[in-house]
């Protein structure tokens, strides 16, 4: 795992050639500063609104459990911790913060880890198949350049190895496998019985097939409103592109960019590869990357409010202490 540091100035550097090949800081300026009101308030609804859905769709999992949280806390709680995942080192760092912070509204830690794992693994084929389908529309066009067909063939791949991943982990006899075989010398052991009882939750899903089908639904739906948000900058900044190769773009970009060797949620790679799937639809560097970066400025400025509602409840604003190990 790269240190925050190194990936910090990995994404600096990613930005800054990006910028220096968009005929540099004023140009894009200049291209930013085009914004209409109406655009920037419609994508921060639109963030605001794929992040609500995606804390609703976790409660839901949630909810196969027993467990009642309030939408409000479940959203604030969501984007506290992405707040605080901009400086910690993986997208783990804000799954730990997740899984305290809702500990301390009452929830059991093993049932919180355990829908979160359902989450990850959904969200990581859904996101995959989005990919493999926009690399697919953008080949259909006839525009897509041979520097992006990796990337479908990556997503293919991807989706293949988590739907296997996924039937596996669900599994009585990886259950038996792990707990009865592989872990019989230790499995009376505190971390055994510990592992153990996260793993039968997580079976627990198997018996909540429903839920489960509704949160995938969720989870497309959640997918095309954040990526709608790119649409609107790029419509409010006056530049001509259509909303499906937009989203054809945005789901390429988002999915690469989920290799965690940059810093604030893949700052630098989703940009860079946003840049190069918008060039072969033929838009310039300039006006792509400033839909990007702003795509992600919106995005901080959409979790701000609820993470400072969050800390002000809490009391406190630093990482919670725990998760800083």
């Amino acid at each position: 795992m790269l240190k925050l540091g190194i990936r910090f100035a990995i994404a600096l550097l990613i930005i800054g050639v990006l910028v220096w090949i968009g005929d540099g800081i004023a140009a894009h300026w200049a291209v930013m500063s085009q914004l209409t009101p109406l655009a920037a308030v419609l994508a921060l609804v639109a963030i605001t609104l794929g992040r609500t859905v995606m804390a609703y769709k976790w409660l839901r999992l949630m909810r196969c459990f027993g467990a009642v949280m309030p939408l409000s806390i479940a959203t604030q709680i969501y984007c506290a911790a992405n707040i605080w995942g901009l400086v910690l080192p993986s997208t783990l760092g804000v799954d730990a913060v997740r899984t305290v912070c809702a500990s301390r509204e009452g929830l059991p830690a093993r049932d919180v880890i355990a829908s979160i794992l359902v989450e990850r693994g959904i969200g990581f084929i859904i996101g995959a198949s989005l990919c493999l389908v926009s690399v697919l529309y953008l080949a259909e066009q006839a525009v897509l350049g041979s520097t992006l067909y990796w990337t479908g063939w990556f997503a293919a791949a991807l989706i293949v190895g988590l739907v296997i991943g996924m039937w596996l982990s669900f599994s009585e006899w990886l259950h038996g496998f792990v707990h009865d075989r592989l872990l019989r010398r230790v499995r009376e052991g505190r971390i055994a019985r510990t592992l153990r009882d996260l793993h039968s939750a997580y079976l627990a899903f198997r018996s909540h097939r429903g839920e489960l089908l509704l949160f995938l639904g969720l989870t497309v739906v959640e997918n095309l409103v954040t990526g709608a948000a790119f649409w609107l900058i790029a419509w409010g900044l006056g530049v001509s592109v259509g909303l499906v190769d937009v989203l054809a773009v945005a789901f390429v970009a988002n999915l690469v960019s989920r290799v965690p060797i940059s810093f604030g949620g893949g700052l630098g790679v989703f940009e860079a590869m946003f840049v190069l799937g918008m060039s072969v639809i033929g838009i310039p560097t300039t006006e792509a990357l400033s839909v990007a970066l702003l795509g992600h400025l919106f995005k901080i400025l959409s979790w701000l409010p609820w993470w400072i509602v969050y800390t002000l409840r809490a009391g406190r604003i630093g990482v919670p202490a725990s998760d800083r190990a």
